[in-house]
């Protein structure tokens, strides 16, 4: 009988052992997995992923040493290149008082002041602004391999006092969008609304998406040689 029940004891140690050991082999796997799904992805976001990690796993944070990445200067170059472009077009025709421009790594913010596309009061665009909606499109419809260029107008609707100020600056942001439609921009990419936030300037936010990092790359090698 005592023989029986160390036999038992023995075949309970066992099965918990392997349940253990099944729990350890499911935790690496879905480790390697995650290896897998962040190693094609861009070196700031594995650095993030890295730290998130460590810090479930109940470590201390730290700084991840990465080595320097040698195409990462040319995807920089890529992103000014195209901030250059978009702030050229608004400085060929508004003038430096009437726009304010900030950008980051991937977007640039324009910020412009009606009169410069509307007259008082009015929410059709004035004529002589036509060629501006022209190369802007052209900017935007120009092809660049593994990326675009995603385009969000935003109109306050505190900038004229009028009857109904929602309704003028809703289709002022409409205008935007549908001048550039007209020249053959893609819908899917831009956006256009009326906010409720304060403020007197019409806000473009320029963003620019890279969907193959590989091909941006190679083109940027391409513009480089080639002195663009």
């Amino acid at each position: 009988m005592a023989k029986q029940l160390k036999d038992k004891a023995k075949g309970g140690d066992s099965s918990g052992t392997i349940v253990l050991m099944l729990g350890l082999y499911l935790i690496l796997l879905a480790f390697f997995i995650l290896l897998n799904a962040i190693s094609e992805v861009a070196i700031d976001k594995f650095e993030r992923a890295s730290q998130s990690i460590a810090s479930g796993f109940g470590f201390r944070a730290a700084q991840t040493v990465i080595k320097d990445d040698p195409d990462e200067a040319l995807v920089n170059e890529f992103y000014e290149k195209i901030a250059d472009d978009i702030q050229e077009v608004f400085s060929a025709y508004i003038s430096n008082s009437q726009f304010e421009v900030e950008s980051t790594r991937d977007t640039m913010i324009v910020r412009l002041r009606a009169p410069a596309f509307f007259d008082e009061g009015e929410w059709k665009i004035i004529s002589s602004q036509a060629s501006f909606f022209t190369d802007l499109a052209d900017l935007l419809n120009e092809k660049r391999p593994g990326a675009r260029i995603i385009l969000d107008i935003r109109v306050p609707s505190s900038i004229e006092e009028a009857p109904d100020p929602v309704e003028l600056n809703g289709l002022r942001a409409s205008q935007f969008a549908r001048a550039l439609d007209e020249r053959g921009v893609n819908s899917n990419f831009v956006t256009s609304a009326v906010t409720e936030q304060e403020g007197d300037r019409i806000v473009l936010l320029f963003t620019t998406q890279i969907i193959d990092r590989v091909a941006v790359v190679a083109q940027a090698r391409v513009d480089s040689k080639g002195g663009k």
